[in-house]
């Protein structure tokens, strides 16, 4: 969330912080870590590998674990 913060404040500082912006900047953070892991050619499935591959990691400080049943890798943002 600092990130996150100290970049809006830098990038957009006329946008208010949301719950909603901080989830799309969580998303793009965890597909630019996906495309560190990701070999040559890069495509959807091996994104999707790699999401589904996640379990009980802390990434840039927050924990999160692909759940099977709920396709998701964290229930709460905020």
């Amino acid at each position: 969330v600092k990130a996150y913060r100290k970049d809006m404040k830098n990038y957009l500082p006329n946008k208010m912080l949301s719950p909603f912006s901080l989830e799309g900047y969580i998303n793009a953070a965890l597909l630019c870590e996906c495309f560190k892991r990701i070999t040559l050619p890069l495509n959807c499935s091996k994104v999707i590998d790699i999401l589904e591959a996640m379990h009980d990691e802390n990434f840039q400080g927050l924990e999160i674990s692909f759940n099977q049943k709920t396709r998701t890798l964290m229930h709460h943002v905020w």
